[in-house]
C-alpha cells in the first residue's frame, strides 16, 4: 500500500498535537531543533522507546481507513544508509518514485529484518516501514518531488507502524488466518508460520511451536486477514510486543 494519497489521509486519535505528520523524516541536524532537546542525538534509539504510540486513521485514495499503532524511530548510530527508493523524471520534470521497501519490516539494528537463522524474534522487529517519506509535509501535492526523502541516515527520526491492519509484503501465498513470521529468504518480508511438527521430536515441536506464538521471544509478528495466492502485499493484522520490552 502506498502512503502518498493526500496530506490530510492521516488523522491523529490521540489527545495531544504532532508537529508533522506521520510520513515526515526529521533529518538528524534538526531533530534536537524540532523535539526541543539539548543538541544530543539520542544513541541506538534507546530514549525513543519510551515515547507512547502515537494512534492513527490512515485514509487511502480509495476511501479505505485503516487503523495504525506508530512508535518513533530513530535511525542508530552506526547503522548504514537505508535507500528507500529510486525516482526517475520525464523531459517536462515530472518525477516518477518507485518505492524499494513497500510493506516491509524494518529491524531494530537498522537493516530490514534479517534472514539468518530462521524466523526473527518479534520483539527484534522495530516495525513497518511506509512506503513514501517526506521532508515537507506538502511534497506529496506536487509532481516534482523536491522534498521526498530517498534515504534514511544515521540519527534521522521517522514513524513506523507498531501495530495495526497494514498490507505486508509476502514472500509466498497467504491463506487468510495465518500466522505470520519474518521471512528467511527476502529481508524485511513475512512467510507463513511452519506448521507445529507433532510428530517428530519435543525439540521439533517446541521450534516449530515457537513461530505460532505471541510475545517478545516468540515468533508471530500479524496474522493474515485476506488470502492471496503468490507472493504479493497480503491485508494483515501486525502485532509487535511492547517495544520497551526490549
Amino acid at each position: 500500500m502506498r502512503y502518498n494519497a493526500l496530506v490530510n489521509s492521516f488523522v491523529d486519535l490521540a489527545m495531544q498535537s504532532w508537529l508533522y505528520n506521520p510520513h515526515i523524516v526529521i533529518r538528524a541536524a534538526e531533530v534536537a531543533t524540532a523535539f526541543g532537546q539539548d543538541g544530543t542525538i539520542i544513541d541506538g534509539d534507546d530514549w525513543w522507546r519510551t515515547m507512547p504510540v502515537r494512534p492513527v486513521i490512515y485514509e487511502d485514495a480509495d476511501a479505505n481507513k485503516y487503523y495504525h499503532e506508530l512508535v518513533p524511530y530513530v535511525h542508530p548510530t552506526g547503522a548504514d544508509d537505508l535507500v528507500l527508493g529510486t525516482i526517475a523524471y520525464a523531459a517536462n520534470g515530472q518525477a516518477t518514485y518507485t518505492p524499494s521497501f513497500q510493506g516491509r519490516l524494518l529491524a531494530e539494528a537498522g537493516t530490514l529484518v534479517p534472514i539468518a537463522a530462521g524466523p526473527q524474534d518479534a520483539i527484534d522487529v522495530a516495525g513497518m516501514l511506509f512506503s513514501d517519506y517526506y521532508y515537507h509535509f506538502t511534497d506529496n501535492l506536487t509532481n516534482m518531488e523536491h522534498y521526498r526523502c530517498h534515504t534514511i541516515s544515521e540519527g534521522d527520526f521517522l514513524w513506523i507502524v507498531r501495530r495495526g491492519e497494514v498490507y505486508l509484503d509476502a514472500a509466498s501465498a497467504v491463506t487468510s488466518g495465518e500466522i505470520l513470521n519474518t521471512d528467511v529468504t527476502t529481508a524485511g518480508e513475512v512467510l507463513p508460520a511452519t506448521a507445529i511438527d507433532v510428530l517428530g521430536t519435543i525439540g521439533e515441536y517446541h521450534a516449530t511451536l515457537e513461530d505460532h506464538l505471541w510475545g517478545p521471544n516468540f515468533h508471530a509478528v500479524a496474522e493474515a486477514r485476506e488470502t492471496i495466492e503468490e507472493a504479493g502485499e497480503v491485508l494483515s493484522w501486525l502485532d509487535l510486543p511492547k517495544r520497551f520490552s526490549r
